[in-house]
């Protein structure tokens, strides 16, 4: 395991329009003590209503911190025992949505390479993109996977029937630029896969004493139902499933880049808890 990143090599940026709509003005949401920037400082979008960290780490600090990550460090029996259970089941959950039967499937975000070890077991041909050296090489070394360090990075001309983003929008630095980019690796037509720590429920992440689960200096934006769906139709994507999942607090949003899939549940039309 690796050491903590030491305050000193901790560097930030202050954002002076929001990163989704490039409004100048903001608002004061909350503020809560942090390991690595001290504290928190969440501001809320007069233009678009999305909430961000401002300021953040920057992009360099984020890989330094994502590397001394332990979320994932689990001995070598749990570690099998999610693969072949809460990950199977969610490859499962996530099969049926994918028009295709070619079964590419891209997870952006793999950290140490689970979901993709789950989904190779049942026959999908798999790819991860993974900021982190550290969690990117356990995935290799482990698994045999093919994990690049960036999207640009993937071989030309990739195409993929699904793409995960498994707890990974909310660390990205440009939301809908991002969500862009990853979109033009799917196959037509393709299925985004996306959840998120839902932060209408940050109350009860607190109630539940997992406020770390939401609050910490790694996500720099903080989606409701409504900002995470705005910010996937800013980038030219369709919604074709929506669950605000009140057990484990999470939204999880399935999208197509076709308008042909038809809808595997309605989309709710409000976003309240």
């Amino acid at each position: 395991m690796s050491s903590p990143t030491p305050a000193a090599e901790i560097m930030t940026e202050t954002l002076h329009v929001c990163p989704v709509c490039a409004a100048s003005t903001a608002s004061p949401v909350m503020h809560a003590a942090d390991g690595f920037l001290g504290e928190l400082s969440l501001v809320r979008c007069a233009g678009c209503g999305i909430v961000y960290l401002n300021p953040r780490l920057a992009p360099e600090s984020t890989t330094r911190v994502e590397d001394d990550s332990t979320v994932y460090d689990y001995d070598a029996a749990a570690t099998e025992q999610m693969i072949d259970t809460s990950w199977a089941e969610l490859v499962k959950w996530l099969t049926p949505s994918v028009p295709s039967s070619q079964r590419r499937m891209l997870d952006v975000g793999c950290n140490r390479g689970l979901l993709l070890e789950a989904a190779r077991r049942q026959g999908w041909q798999v790819t991860g993109v993974e900021l982190s050296p550290v969690a990117a090489q356990h995935a290799r070394t482990a698994y045999g996977l093919s994990v690049y360090p960036s999207l640009a990075a993937l071989p030309a001309g990739s195409k993929f029937d699904l793409i995960t983003l498994w707890h990974v929008l909310e660390h990205v630095h440009a939301p809908v630029e991002f969500l862009r980019t990853v979109a033009g690796y799917l196959a037509n037509p393709g299925v985004l896969a996306i959840q998120v720590p839902d932060f209408g429920a940050v109350d009860e992440y607190r109630v539940r004493g997992a406020e770390s689960g939401i609050l910490c200096a790694v996500h720099n934006f903080y989606f409701t139902g409504e900002s995470l769906l705005n910010v996937a139709r800013q980038a030219g994507l369709h919604p074709i499933y929506f669950e605000q999942d009140r057990t484990n607090l999470w939204l999880t949003l399935l999208l197509t880049n076709s308008r042909t899939i038809a809808l595997r549940r309605r989309i709710a039309a409000r976003f309240g808890r």
